[in-house]
């Protein structure tokens, strides 16, 4: 029973622990953090952005996603233009924005952004800059595999069923035609377009079933086909060819292998 009590008083004192150390952090990043840029909240300013990812198309124009710097310190922003350009990872973009911090008290207040840890939203004033920067960083690998792996969807899924290929892979709920929200959120199962490890397994086996196959199980070569691999798809070899019986006058030839 002693130690009971002493594993309860433990567990007690590494929860407070952990509440304390949680409500310092968001203090500290509060405080050393985002007090620094708050001067700029709701302000127009010409500032220099680099793009971490593709540019999307909206309703109004473009959405992206970058970093921006203020006093040395990095804050990641979403900014938004009225033009239909495009912006890859690593350019950079210089333009007027009128910029909206998403923290408490700022003037975009209760976003669900900042649980995206954006900082800032930015909208475009006028004309926009863009210089391209090196889009072969090691840094924008991921933006340009999910772009290969968006493109692949839109090649292998049709139209209709594409939008929601990429929002049950990758969580790229943008290509959901309107009917289909509504009608995901009135059955209450938006929450399966969200990326989970169920989608990621998933993912993983497509990748993985046709680009890496370690062990071909091949599927025997036929007169038009040639050996097939059951999992990847890989062809190897050439197809047999019909093997043909004599005829006669009575009778037509027979491909001996397939009987054809």
């Amino acid at each position: 029973s002693v130690l009971l009590i002493c594993f309860k008083k433990m567990k007690m004192a590494l929860i407070g622990i952990g509440l304390t150390c949680g409500i310092l952090y968001t203090a500290c990043y509060s405080y050393f953090y985002l007090q620094a840029v708050k001067e700029y909240d709701g302000a127009e300013q010409t500032v220099t952005i680099t793009a971490t990812d593709y540019s999307r198309q909206t309703d109004y124009g473009i959405s992206c996603e970058g970093t921006i710097t203020f006093s040395g310190k990095t804050y990641n922003i979403l900014f938004y233009d009225y033009e239909q350009i495009t912006i890859n990872p690593g350019d950079q973009i210089t333009g007027r924005f009128l910029l909206r911090l998403t923290a408490p008290k700022g003037s975009k207040e209760s976003t669900y952004q900042q649980g995206k840890g954006i900082s800032f939203i930015g909208y475009a004033r006028g004309e926009i800059a863009i210089t391209s920067g090196n889009r072969e960083d090691i840094r924008y690998f991921p933006q340009h595999l999910r772009k290969t792996i968006l493109s692949h969807l839109e090649a292998i899924f049709p139209e209709d069923t594409a939008g929601f290929s990429k929002a049950l892979l990758l969580g790229d709920t943008n290509s959901l035609t309107y009917a289909q929200d509504v009608a995901f959120q009135t059955s209450g199962i938006r929450h399966i377009v969200a990326v989970s490890g169920l989608h990621v397994s998933i993912l993983f086996a497509l990748i993985y079933t046709h680009t890496i196959c370690i062990n071909h199980e091949w599927r025997d070569a036929n007169c038009i086909k040639p050996r097939i691999c059951r999992h990847c798809n890989k062809t190897e070899g050439e197809p047999l060819g019909h093997s043909w019986s004599e005829g006669s006058c009575t009778e037509d030839k027979i491909c001996i292998n397939c009987g054809k």
